[in-house]
């Protein structure tokens, strides 16, 4: 199956109030998936004065939500700092991440914020997350499927891992799967929506 991409047009239905900031390309993992893996070489962090003037030119234009993102988000050594801007401005703040340095941090921490955790997963197998640290910070849990997905093994173990660590599990696909030259989408999955329905789920 192929999306006819140049006959679509990204169109705002209102004022966008919502800024993705991705703030390290430092990460300690290279997961298949990740559409950023290919710019995290040179490890570099924004400053807290670069976030600091990015937000607050996102406020005037009557911003609320913001997404931090990497890299991973949990390595910046101002991560603190940037949530605190967004507590003080009010700002609604999702922070994507593998969770792997949660034990670097307390739940006060996250305070008005809410914690993803990103699993590239081909399998129910929970080896993905065993190395996750124990810990009372609340966080979601979000699969991210591809075409070697296992979706029905995936839904199966889902429950477990949300009795396991009291979260939320969800399901979305790789954009890297879909950034390939003949612009395929899946056509071996069982389970499946239609694009605009799909829209609908993540935005």
């Amino acid at each position: 199956m192929f999306f006819p991409w140049n006959k679509y047009e990204e169109l705002p239905t209102g004022r966008r109030n919502t800024l993705q900031i991705f703030i390290t390309n430092c990460c300690n993992l290279k997961c298949d998936g990740c559409f950023a893996r290919n710019a995290m070489a040179d490890n570099s962090n924004i400053s807290l004065d670069e976030y600091k003037k990015v937000v607050e030119q996102f406020i005037t234009k009557g911003g609320q939500q913001i997404n931090i993102l990497g890299g991973e988000p949990l390595l910046h050594p101002n991560l603190k700092e940037m949530l605190k801007i967004n507590k003080d401005h009010y700002l609604k703040t999702t922070i994507y991440t593998n969770g792997y340095f949660l034990n670097k941090y307390k739940k006060e921490d996250f305070q008005g914020a809410k914690l993803r955790i990103s699993l590239y997963c081909k399998s129910g197998n929970l080896k993905s997350v065993d190395n996750l640290p124990k810990t009372d910070i609340p966080f979601e849990v979000c699969y991210m499927v591809s075409k070697t997905s296992d979706l029905e093994d995936l839904l199966s173990t889902a429950k477990e891992l949300e009795s396991n660590y009291s979260c939320d599990v969800f399901f979305i696909s790789s954009i890297r799967e879909l950034d390939n030259p003949k612009k395929e989408f899946f056509t071996d999955t069982k389970i499946t929506m239609p694009v605009l329905e799909y829209k609908d789920l993540v935005h």
